[in-house]
């Protein structure tokens, strides 16, 4: 039995939903209503809370765990809570996550050629 059961299509599908979220709140954002509602909050930047706030509604409404896509179990908030931020968090974090993903690859592999050129 597998700890780790990754699911990619989960994963694929959390990444475009984080892009599309934050080029739609890029657009909304631009226009100057933003401009005055920020003016009268109780606190300067309210944007990222709106947008973690609608992440995680997406997140509740459809059910998308990112520790579910990690490891099989059920769906718990924390999980929803840990998908929303990485929705919230848009492109750039994705883009963070793949660049380390990557490097963790680059790693393994050249442990194991060291490995096999050693003879350890």
């Amino acid at each position: 039995m597998e700890l780790i059961t990754i699911n990619w299509n989960g994963l694929l599908v959390l990444g475009m939903i984080a892009i599309i979220v934050e080029l739609f709140f890029e657009w909304l954002f631009d226009m100057h209503v933003f401009d005055r509602v920020e003016k009268f909050a109780m606190f300067n930047d309210i944007k990222p809370w709106i947008v973690f706030g609608v992440s995680m509604v997406l997140c509740v409404h459809y059910q998308i765990d990112f520790f579910n896509l990690l490891f099989a179990g059920p769906v718990h908030w924390i999980g929803e809570a840990a998908a929303a931020g990485t929705i919230a968090g848009g492109s750039k974090q994705i883009m963070k996550m793949l660049r380390r993903y990557h490097d963790l690859g680059e790693a393994v592999a050249e442990a194991k050629k060291e490995k096999l050129v050693n003879g350890k």
